[in-house]
């Protein structure tokens, strides 16, 4: 049975999108039509979007980034395919999530901006919530990564100060590929002690959804390998309170819906302050696998989402999608109608470029106007 569901499991990791990320399509999306239905904000001018992928890997977002810049199948740094005209770097950078270490001091990257509170708030707050508790025994899962390790620099004398004392921390690859499943069993079933010999009371996530999903994962090789991998006599600890920074939604691949999410219920999250935006949760509503053509991702999220086909006319199967199934049927690990912190400041990022780009059409009309006044009939 544990070969079979193994099996199973490694055709959902090829196959399979993270379906919880959809909802920060649609508050784009959602965001792009408020817009171009006001007569205020850009008249007689039609907003768009390319969305690209970084499949959780530096280079594939270095490759997709240049692509967006210049739009070719060539990707040639700086020129345009043909011509000879040099492209200026004009762009700016925003950003909707966790941030960058490298983009933290907006001195030296004046055009990057922040849609969220600075993360340094934070610190602080989870010092008193471990000294209100009680809790001064803990341990670190953190990203591998520039990001993860100034964390640690930071809190680690604020702990010690506090007489807080770590226990470990465990570091997780940030490109940890879910598409390569031989590798993802092999860092699981070295971690599994995370859940059976460590004593730490207290378990603080830092990074982005993927360190998560590999606490969840190494859950699932568990379930699936666990009578012939680890030592029997070994048990879960389930005395641990886990707490996640703001980055965290709590999300799940699709090839973890087998997972118990018992094990992290009563877990404490920090959470970016946000606000119901007017109509989106109606907005959401309407989405349904048929009525959505110009979606390139309903039918892969459809299909991920609710388990099921999608209908095929000329070779119809069991299992197919009805198209009657509703979001809000959906468990929250794998989609959440109510905005995410994250969709939400998507949502004002795309605001704050378009009011940007009105300003400066209203500035050049202005500028246009003066000019053409000076002009001798």
């Amino acid at each position: 049975p544990s070969f079979n569901l193994y099996h199973s499991l490694l055709n959902q990791f090829i196959y399979s999108v993270i379906t919880k990320f959809y909802q920060h399509i649609l508050a784009l999306v959602f965001a792009m039509k408020e817009i171009n239905k006001d007569p205020h904000i850009l008249p007689n001018i039609t907003l768009g979007f390319h969305i690209y992928d970084s499949y959780s890997d530096a280079l594939m977002t270095y490759r997709t980034t240049l692509d967006l810049l210049f739009n070719l199948h060539k990707i040639v740094p700086n020129y345009i395919c043909g011509t000879e005209k040099k492209i200026e770097h004009g762009l700016s950078d925003i950003s909707y999530g966790s941030f960058q270490l490298v983009a933290t001091d907006e001195s030296c990257f004046p055009p990057f901006y922040r849609m969220a509170p600075d993360e340094a708030f934070q610190y602080e707050g989870l010092v008193q919530l471990l000294l209100y508790f009680g809790w001064k025994w803990v341990g670190f899962v953190i990203a591998d990564d520039k990001h993860g390790e100034h964390f640690i620099q930071i809190m680690e004398p604020m702990l010690s100060q506090n007489k807080i004392c770590s226990e470990f921390i465990k570091r997780v690859d940030r490109n940890f590929h879910f598409y390569e499943p031989y590798d993802m069993v092999d860092r699981c079933v070295r971690h599994f002690t995370l859940f059976t010999e460590k004593t730490a009371n207290a378990v603080i996530i830092h990074g982005e959804n993927i360190v998560f999903m590999w606490l969840a994962s190494t859950l699932l090789v568990s379930l699936v390998f666990g009578s012939t991998t680890f030592d029997t006599s070994q048990k879960l600890n389930t005395q641990k309170v886990w707490i996640t920074m703001a980055q965290n939604d709590f999300t799940l691949h699709a090839f973890q819906r087998e997972l118990d999410m018992q094990r992290f219920h009563g877990a404490i999250s920090f959470s970016i302050s946000k606000k119901e935006i007017p109509g989106f949760q109606q907005y959401i509503q309407t989405i349904t696998l048929s009525g959505t053509n110009q979606d390139g991702f309903i039918k892969d999220f459809w299909n991920q989402a609710f388990s099921c086909s999608i209908p095929n006319k000329d070779a119809p199967e069991d299992g197919e999608c009805t198209g009657e199934e509703r979001l809000e049927d959906l468990l929250a690990p794998f989609f959440e109608t109510s905005m995410l912190s994250h969709s939400y400041s998507i949502y004002n990022a795309v605001y704050a470029v378009a009011q940007a780009l009105h300003a400066l059409q209203m500035k050049s009309s202005y500028l246009l106007g003066a000019i053409c006044q000076h002009i001798p009939e």
